[in-house]
C-alpha cells in the first residue's frame, strides 16, 4: 500500500469535533437539577455554620461575605475551568463543554457564571448593610429565623428588585432548558456553552 511521504502523520492532522462525528450527548433537565441539589448540599455546611455561630455577633453577616463569595468562585469557576464539572456534576457523570463538546474556555466560565455572580454579589452588600443597621444588644437574643427576619427588615429598599431579578432569572433558566433539546440553560446561551454527559 502506498503512503505519501510528504503527508503529515495522522496524529497532527486535526480530526473532526465530537459534535460532527455524532458523539456529544448532552445532559437531561433533571440530570441538571440534581447536579444542582448535590451543590447545594455541598454548600449546605455554609448555613450551618451561621446557624451555630452567627446570634454571636451582628456583624456575622460581614464576616461570611467574602469567604462566602471564594466558595461560589471556586465551585462555579475553578472547578469548571480545571475539572470542566462542579462536585454535582462530577458525581452525575457531566460537564460543562464548548456548544460543540470542545473544553470549556475561561472567558465561557467567567461569562456563565456572570450573572449570577452579580446577583450574588448585591445580595451579600444588602445583607452586610442590613447587618449594620442592627444593634448587637437585641441580636443575641433572636433565633435563627427572627435574625434573618431582621436582616430583610433592615435591607436597603433596592434589595427587592435584587430577589425579584433572581427569581426571574432561575425562571428564565429552567423555562429555557425545557425549551431546547440540548438542554441549554440562559447562562449557556450567554456562554456559547453546554452540559454535556462525559
Amino acid at each position: 500500500m502506498y503512503t505519501d511521504p510528504y503527508a503529515p502523520p495522522a496524529s497532527s492532522v486535526a480530526g473532526p469535533t465530537p459534535a460532527q462525528i455524532g458523539v456529544v450527548r448532552y445532559s437531561g433537565f433533571w440530570q441538571r437539577v440534581g447536579a444542582y441539589l448535590i451543590d447545594a448540599l455541598i454548600v449546605a455546611p455554609v448555613s450551618g455554620i451561621d446557624y451555630l455561630f452567627g446570634g454571636s455577633t451582628h456583624l456575622f453577616p460581614l464576616y461570611m461575605l467574602i469567604p462566602g463569595q471564594c466558595l461560589a468562585l471556586f465551585l462555579h469557576v475553578f472547578m469548571v475551568y480545571k475539572y470542566g464539572a462542579t462536585p454535582g456534576k462530577m458525581v452525575l457523570g457531566l460537564r460543562v463543554a464548548m456548544a460543540d463538546g470542545a473544553p470549556v474556555t475561561l472567558t465561557a466560565v467567567l461569562l456563565r457564571y456572570s450573572v449570577l455572580w452579580l446577583i450574588g454579589i448585591a445580595s451579600a452588600i444588602a445583607i452586610g448593610s442590613a447587618a449594620l443597621q442592627t444593634h448587637d444588644a437585641t441580636w443575641s437574643t433572636l433565633s435563627y429565623m427572627q435574625r434573618s427576619q431582621e436582616l430583610l427588615a433592615n435591607a436597603p429598599g433596592w434589595f427587592t428588585a435584587v430577589k425579584a431579578i433572581s427569581g426571574v432569572w432561575v425562571i428564565a433558566a429552567l423555562i429555557t432548558m425545557l425549551a431546547n433539546r440540548q438542554r441549554r440553560a440562559t447562562h449557556d446561551f450567554i456562554a456559547g456553552t453546554a452540559v454535556v454527559r462525559k
